[in-house]
């Protein structure tokens, strides 16, 4: 029973944190298309979005991570390469949360601050690593 409300807060868990990059993605893309120097009003919706990426995105980041490590002790996935390919997407979201992180502190705080052409397809990443874990934990091959 307590593996299932690992498994129930872990998923919630993930949800909050990739909905919040998914966030500071679309605020990257949108702010860097429009005005520069940026509007107040921008500067505004920026730094609103990452109060809630520090507030929000990145505790539920913390938090799934716990669960996962805790959840992956218990059932002994740590043996299984599905689990080590799902890991290694996890720790690739989490290094481009970190650059979206750092990339819309830049902005919020300099109203000229051009953001990366790189993170364009951040978006495109992250659906398509959440659709791969989502298919390795349903699936378990190898």
């Amino acid at each position: 029973m307590a593996y299932l409300w690992l498994k129930t807060f872990h998923v919630a868990a993930v949800m909050v944190w990739v909905a919040g990059i998914l966030i500071s993605s679309l605020a990257i893309s949108i702010a860097g298309q429009f005005n520069k120097p940026r509007c107040a009003h921008t500067m505004l919706a920026l730094k609103a979005v990452r109060r809630w990426d520090r507030s929000v995105t990145s505790p539920a980041m913390l938090l799934f991570w716990i669960l996962g490590i805790a959840m992956a002790l218990q059932a002994g996935y740590y043996h299984s390469t599905w689990f080590w390919i799902k890991v290694s997407l996890a720790f690739a979201l989490g290094g481009l949360h970190g650059a979206l992180s750092g990339n819309l502190r830049r902005m919020a705080s300099d109203p000229a601050y051009v953001s990366s052409p790189k993170l364009s397809p951040s978006w495109f990443i992250i659906l398509v690593s959440v659709s791969c874990i989502v298919a390795l934990v349903v699936f378990k091959p190898f």
